[in-house]
């Protein structure tokens, strides 16, 4: 049988090239997370001083615009304090530890509620942890990029290798999610009661795809 070259000629074939893309925003919400260590020789005693500076750090920040919904405990926590003398332990007293996350709408506040809090007490300021209100969103379009992406590095090896190309892939299959969150700001108690400045930076979201074409000699 006579080989038909000019059905070999257009034989589809496939490529699969990944795109990948990464978005930046920036941030319109954060997470404080602040707290109080109180320390007393009977356990009760201990609690019962964390428990009073606790209520008044929330009843300030909840005059000040915090809705209780947006303040809760995120770990408590108490243990023995022991002094170690002559190879022996000693119990000295305990440790609570009651650390709260407030959840922040307005980055401007920021400043006013460290303030605010170590002024009630607070003598633990663990961290700031930077979001946005839209992280899906945000996502999509890095998806969305990631696509265009793979498009454009299929049209270019296409054109290299002098083929048709088929633009709309085959298949096409998401690689990963990520979300690349601003460095959380570890903060240190200070002595001033002045607004304390925060920069929030930017969030980078990436995504990457894996996509199929389909080709054809000229």
């Amino acid at each position: 049988m006579k080989h038909d070259e000019s059905s070999s000629h257009t034989k589809p074939h496939t490529m699969t090239v990944e795109g990948k893309a990464t978005v930046t925003v920036t941030p319109d919400q954060a997470v404080i997370t602040i707290g109080v260590v109180s320390e007393a020789k009977n356990v009760i005693d201990a609690q019962q001083q964390n428990s009073s500076v606790s209520n008044q750090i929330i009843q300030a920040l909840n005059r000040s615009g915090i809705p209780s919904n947006d303040i809760k405990t995120k770990q408590y926590s108490v243990r023995p304090v022991y002094q170690y003398t002559e190879g022996k332990s000693i119990l000295t007293g305990y440790e609570v530890r009651h650390l709260l996350e407030v959840q922040v709408n307005q980055l401007n506040q920021i400043g006013t509620i460290l303030t605010i809090a170590t002024e009630n007490g607070a003598n633990i300021i663990e961290d700031i942890t930077f979001k946005t209100s839209a992280p899906h969103a945000a996502y999509r379009k890095a998806l969305q990029l990631a696509t265009l992406d793979a498009i454009g590095k299929a049209k270019e090896l296409a054109k290299t290798l002098r083929v048709q190309l088929n633009e709309t892939p085959i298949k096409l299959v998401e690689r990963s999610v990520h979300v690349q969150p601003r460095p959380t700001e570890k903060m240190v108690l200070a002595a001033t009661t002045e607004a304390v400045p925060i920069e929030p930076g930017e969030l980078t979201f990436s995504a990457a795809v894996e996509a199929v074409f389909v080709y054809t000699n000229f």
